[in-house]
């Protein structure tokens, strides 16, 4: 009997909790009407804010043929050494991407001010249930720009790219895709605006793309004899970092808390974008300071030089994107830049250096960071602590909850010692 009454008020319990819960979701929605969701023609525009917008351009290409016609953003349909390499299944997920969703928005600017074009935010929606976000390197290298604004009452064609993989749909659907109700939505909450996507021209792939295409992926037979640095490795300092047949050395690590005039010497980095000279002021004197001129805090540049050898018989390329650690594992870059030397390959905003064959480049990594935020708290995560404390950089991402450098504990990451 006591069973069964225990039964019957955990029941009740459990029936007040859903009640309560259904009542909580009523009472935290109830001042936020349901989202509108409005399609438009794509010979017609849509109004978001002060931008119009209106479609220009819609194919859907064969993957290879889409890289045949822009060989400007080859090295991110590269293999090896690129950053295909962090999923699981590699290159077999390179290879599942086998449709490209190409759309060109012209925006205008109706407003009196400059406006930021919101791009990161347009989806892409296939057979109206498929939404798909485009990869952000991607756009930015076909765009030649990481953000874009466009004046007032002028108008810009920004490219959108959005990889399909065959992996998502259904057979028939991905067969048809460009006769599928797809649109782009173009503006959020309240007004869910989205342009549909009626006139879309499927662009197939040649035989002469295909052979492109299967080269770029194959990315050099060439068998490495030397293995990659596996993953859950904490390098010591004079041990360098392996990927894709490229050593990776940390030759050496300089800070600077007073002055840094070394960047005279710097060009542009990866990016495009000069050195940061806020941070420097008279008589090459570091600081940092607002929009308003106050001082935020006592800010210090690291510097780290690498070298990056070759010893192959082919070109190779490696992803490299370091991010400085403090002795006790702390993230501590706040502003990074990237330099090299001229005989680098690259591609800006992509992370990816090409070394020649049997030869050896420099690259210097600058952080900049305000370290002393808060001086009672040494763990505080921009401390980098005095000439004794160590130092380290990160090749590969770890379990952020569960490292400790200090512990010798790399949880799943690669890092590096440079001091």
């Amino acid at each position: 009997m006591n069973k069964k009454l225990r039964y019957i008020a955990m029941t009740f319990v459990s029936i007040i909790l859903v009640c309560c819960y259904m009542v909580r979701i009523s009472y935290v929605n109830k001042d936020n009407a349901k989202a509108e969701v409005e399609y438009v023609s794509d010979s017609k525009s849509v109004q978001a804010g002060n931008l119009k917008i209106e479609v220009a351009e819609q194919k859907l290409y064969d993957v290879a043929e889409y890289v045949k016609e822009y060989p400007e953003i080859r090295d991110l349909y590269t293999y090896k050494g690129s950053y295909y390499e962090k999923f699981d299944g590699g290159n077999d997920v390179l290879r599942s991407y086998k449709k490209i969703f190409f759309i060109v928005l012209k925006v205008t600017n109706t407003g009196d001010k400059t406006e930021e074009i919101p791009y990161f935010e347009y989806k892409l929606y296939v057979d109206k249930n498929y939404a798909f976000d485009f990869l952000p390197t991607e756009v930015e290298y076909i765009n030649k720009a990481s953000g874009i604004g466009v004046k007032s009452q002028c108008s810009y064609k920004v490219k959108l790219v959005y990889q399909i993989s065959d992996r998502v749909f259904d057979k028939d659907i991905y067969k048809n895709m460009q006769n599928m109700d797809n649109s782009i939505m173009v503006s959020g909450y309240p007004v869910m605006k989205n342009i549909k996507l009626s006139h879309t021209e499927y662009v197939k792939a040649d035989d002469d793309a295909k052979l492109i295409y299967e080269d770029l992926v194959k990315n050099d037979t060439e068998e490495v004899s030397l293995p990659d640095t596996k993953e859950n490795t904490i390098l010591k300092q004079d041990e360098p970092y392996v990927k894709n047949g490229i050593k990776v050395y940390a030759e050496s690590c300089e800070i600077y808390r007073k002055k840094f005039s070394g960047y005279k010497e710097l060009g542009e980095d990866v990016d495009g974008e000069p050195f940061n000279k806020a941070c420097i002021g008279k008589d090459d004197k570091i600081i940092w300071s607002d929009r308003y001129g106050n001082k935020k805090a006592d800010f210090s540049i690291v510097v780290v030089n690498f070298t990056f050898v070759n010893d192959t018989k082919s070109d190779r390329s490696i992803y490299f994107y370091p991010m400085l650690h403090n002795y006790i594992g702390k993230m501590t870059t706040e502003f990074y830049f990237m330099s090299m030397d001229k005989n680098v390959k690259y591609k800006k905003y992509s992370s990816i250096y090409t070394v020649g064959a049997g030869s050896e480049v420099n690259v210097k990594s600058i952080f900049y960071l305000a370290e002393n935020h808060n001086d009672k708290d040494k763990s505080y995560r921009y401390y980098i602590g005095d000439d004794s404390k160590k130092l380290y950089i990160s090749l590969a991402d770890a379990d952020s909850e569960n490292y400790n450098l200090e512990k010798g504990q790399a949880a799943g990451g690669i890092f590096m010692r440079v001091r």
